[in-house]
C-alpha cells in the first residue's frame, strides 16, 4: 500500500483558498469570495456628506484653535458668555468631527496594517509548522506563537507597526477627550447663560 505524501502548510493553505472559493455562495458571480464593497443603504449618502466635508478640513489649524480657545481669558459676564455660547457650539462639533475623522484614521491604519502583516505572518506559521513537522515542537501552534515568532523574524517592521498604533490609539484617545470637554463647554455655558 503507497502511502501518502503529506502536504506542506503552503499547499494546505492553497488548498482552503480554493475550497472557501468553491464553497462561498457567490461562487461563481465574482471573482473574490467577499463583498468588497458593502452597502450601507439610505445611509450611504449621509456618510458620504459627512466624511466628504471633513476631508477638507485643516486638522492641524482645527486641533490648535480649539486647543488654544478651551480657556476664556475674560471676566464671565453675561455679554461674554452670550457671546461664547455663539462660537462653543461651533467649536464642539469641530472637536467632535476631529474625533471621528480620526476614529477613520485608525479604523483604516488597523486594516491596512493587518494586509500588510499578513504575509509576515503566514512566513511565521508556516516556519512554526515546519518546526513542528521536523519533531521540534510538540504542542499546538497559537496566535501567541505565531506573534512571536512574526516579532523574531521581522523585528523592526512589528516594532514599527506596533509604535504606531500606540501612538494612533492614544492621539484618538486625546481627541475624544478634547471633543468630551467641548460638549461639557457647551452645556455649561448654555447652563450659565440660561440662570
Amino acid at each position: 500500500m503507497a502511502r501518502r505524501r503529506m502536504k506542506d502548510p503552503e499547499e494546505l493553505a492553497a488548498d482552503a483558498a480554493v475550497e472557501a472559493l468553491v464553497e462561498h455562495p457567490q461562487a461563481g458571480k465574482n471573482p473574490t469570495p467577499f463583498n468588497i464593497n458593502p452597502s450601507m443603504g439610505r445611509f450611504s449618502r449621509l456618510v458620504s456628506t459627512v466624511t466628504d466635508e471633513a476631508e477638507g478640513v485643516d486638522v492641524e489649524q482645527e486641533y490648535e484653535e480649539l486647543e488654544k480657545r478651551l480657556s476664556i481669558s475674560e471676566a464671565l459676564t453675561p455679554e461674554v458668555i452670550k457671546r461664547e455660547q455663539n462660537e462653543v457650539d461651533r467649536l464642539a462639533y469641530a472637536a467632535h468631527r476631529l474625533y471621528v475623522l480620526a476614529r477613520i484614521a485608525l479604523e483604516r491604519f488597523d486594516t491596512e496594517a493587518g494586509i500588510s502583516q499578513a504575509a509576515m505572518r503566514t512566513q511565521a506559521a508556516v516556519s512554526l509548522q515546519s518546526e513542528k513537522d521536523a519533531g521540534k515542537r510538540s504542542k499546538a501552534i497559537t496566535d501567541a506563537d505565531v506573534q512571536q515568532r512574526m516579532a523574531e523574524l521581522y523585528p523592526d517592521e512589528v516594532r514599527a507597526v506596533d509604535d504606531q498604533k500606540i501612538r494612533a490609539r492614544k492621539a484618538v484617545e486625546n481627541l475624544e477627550n478634547l471633543a468630551e470637554r467641548w460638549a461639557r463647554r457647551s452645556w455649561t455655558l448654555s447652563s450659565m447663560a440660561g440662570a
